[in-house]
This record gives structure tokens, C-alpha cells and sequence, in this order.
């Protein structure tokens, strides 16, 4: 089994349009993208995240993001 996977990230070229290229991830750095975008997701679609302070879930899933960030 693979410790990489393919995953899709954009190319600044500095001129024009750039684009986006895939890459090898490590798939340690996958958990860690996949719980920020967890907590990303949550946070703009929910009301209370976005008007005022962070809710309890928001909370939750920054914990778990710090956690893979850590490991």
C-alpha cells in the first residue's frame, strides 16, 4: 500500500492564469487537509460562525484539526 495519494493543487506561474496540477500527498498530510476542510465547511455555512463567535461544533472540529495538524 501506497503512503502517497494524488490530490489536485494550483500552480501559481506567476503570469497568466496559472493552473491546477496534480501532486503526490503524503497521506498524513491528507488527514490534516481533510479535518481543516472539515472545519472550513462548517464555518461558512453556519449561521452562528459566521454573525458572531465560533459554536460548539466549530470548536470540535478546530480541536480535531489541531490534533492532525500535531501528529
Amino acid at each position: 500500500m501506497s503512503d502517497k495519494v494524488t490530490a489536485w493543487r494550483w500552480l501559481d506561474t506567476g503570469s497568466g492564469p496559472g493552473a491546477m496540477v496534480p501532486v503526490r500527498v503524503a497521506v498524513a498530510d491528507m488527514a490534516v487537509r481533510t479535518a481543516y476542510a472539515a472545519w472550513l465547511d462548517h464555518a461558512v455555512s453556519c449561521d452562528d460562525c459566521r454573525t458572531s463567535h465560533p459554536c460548539d461544533d466549530a470548536a470540535a472540529l478546530w480541536s480535531a484539526y489541531r490534533t492532525e495538524a500535531r501528529s
